[in-house]
């Protein structure tokens, strides 16, 4: 099957100002599921040149971070310019997405986006000073207004310094610049614009102390239960992997470790295969597990509703009666828990509950640090079509995250900027399962065509 790699990152902004732009049909009201808001599109902001493009809805940074983050970006475009551009770009070959050209007309195209606003969330004992300005960027932002309480954080939306919109928009008409300083102006002004309401919290783990059952399989179809893998154990380990998933292999040896060096002292470890759904993948998955000492049980519905893992690998912490003993960690190294593990094995839990606590709240690796970076894939097949339900991973060296396209066969990540390795889980029937080739995006690009062959 061939794949092409192409930077498409023009077409996918293209397509996000088509949707939320201030041209005719777009939406007066966007939404912030995760991060537990709406906002009102004004009129001055509508009806400007341009439209907004993007919007970031990350909800809590990380697990129990107390830090809600969520904005969204303009694009001061015309639609004459939008379509000049599209115009340029038919009849072009397929591989001109990686032109010189592209790339120049791609800086020059985007370069002038700038946030409309940025909206915090933050728990008590979070404070702008101290969570906020500390940020990269915070000199950027004008001293913010308060939109209000709700589900247990207080909000706070900011906009850009004229400053930083100038620099961001030199190369912009300069009557246009000064209209959107001025649209920001009056956009501090109007927090009523912001109505906040219950975040969906669907994807959060359940909170420590949660009494958990679930029904699953073992490799071989036989039934088994929470109660079967946690009985007799005081920790049971499950771990969430996947057989393509680099991160999740390497990590093996080190459980293999752990439950030779604490077995005897009441450590459990469970590896819980996550895509072992075709007679392929479930056959490398008994390949893999035979090679190991841990005992693996393949997913269930039951088993994803008690214990939600975003990515792989993904590590929960259980007592022998089923309870769930914190938030879960999302890691290939064990010195990132194995002292605390030990002390949870010996009836101490504050260790463990701080290094969690710190893992959680962001203060661990350089990838957690570093910006954030949006990926797109589309997939299509040898005639150009979308190609809706294909399930893929984006892998880095540490972990890989699973994502599903949409009917336009589109999928979007995001993450810390870094090469992903796209992997194919699985594709709808009707699809040829030969997609052995390697996928990567660029760090710093947003885009990756992906090519599934219907047969």
């Amino acid at each position: 099957m061939k794949k092409t790699v192409s930077l498409l990152l023009l077409f996918c902004l293209l397509t996000g100002i088509f949707g939320l732009a201030a041209a005719e049909g777009s939406p007066k009201v966007l939404d912030f599921p995760k991060s537990g808001f709406t906002f009102t599109v004004p009129d001055y902001i509508e009806n400007m040149e341009g439209g907004i493009f993007s919007i970031s809805d990350y909800g809590e940074t990380s697990y129990k971070s107390g830090i809600i983050t969520a904005y969204a970006v303009y694009l001061p475009r015309t639609t004459e310019e939008i379509n000049a551009l599209q115009k340029q770009m038919e009849g072009q070959p397929a591989d001109y997405t990686t032109s010189e050209e592209f790339q120049a007309l791609y800086l020059e195209f985007v370069a002038p986006r700038t946030e409309l606003f940025i909206l915090f969330g933050l728990a008590e004992g979070k404070t702008w000073e101290t969570d906020v300005l500390t940020m990269d960027g915070a000199e950027m932002l004008k001293d913010p207004v308060k939109i209000g309480d709700c589900d247990g954080f207080t909000f706070y939306m900011t906009t850009l310094t004229p400053e930083a919109v100038q620099t961001r928009m030199e190369q912009v008409d300069p009557a246009l610049r000064e209209a959107f300083i001025d649209a920001l102006n009056r956009l501090m002004g109007q927090p009523e614009l912001f109505a906040l309401k219950e975040r969906d919290k669907s994807d959060q783990p359940p909170e420590p102390g949660t009494q958990i059952d679930f029904e699953a399989t073992d490799l071989d179809g036989n039934p088994v239960t929470r109660a079967d893998l946690t009985a007799g154990s005081k920790v049971t380990m499950i771990t969430f992997w996947q057989t393509f998933c680099g991160p999740c292999k390497e990590e093996m040896p080190e459980l293999d470790r752990l439950v030779r060096e604490y077995g005897d002292k009441g450590l459990n470890v469970v590896g819980c295969v996550c895509d072992a759904v075709t007679e392929s993948t479930l056959e490398t998955a008994k390949e893999i597990d035979g090679e190991h000492l841990f005992r693996n049980v393949k997913i269930t519905a039951s088993v994803n509703q008690a214990l939600p893992a975003r990515g792989t690998p993904t590590t929960y912490f259980i007592d022998g009666e089923g309870k769930i003993l914190d938030y879960p960690i999302a890691s290939t190294l064990p010195e990132d828990y194995i002292a605390a593990l030990e002390d949870y094995l010996n009836g101490k839990t504050d260790t463990f509950q701080a290094l969690l606590k710190q893992k959680v709240d962001g203060d661990e690796t350089p990838a957690q640090a570093d910006e954030e970076q949006t990926y797109t894939v589309f997939f299509v097949d040898q005639n150009g079509e979308p190609v809706p339900e294909v399930m893929a991973a984006f892998c880095t060296a540490e972990q890989c995250n699973n994502v599903e396209s949409d009917e336009d066969g589109k999928v979007v990540y995001k993450g810390p900027a870094d090469t992903y390795h796209i992997t194919i889980v699985e594709v709808p029937e009707g699809y040829s399962e030969d997609y052995n080739d390697d996928v990567y995006t660029e760090k710093y690009s947003c885009s990756v065509t992906v090519v599934i062959e219907k047969e």
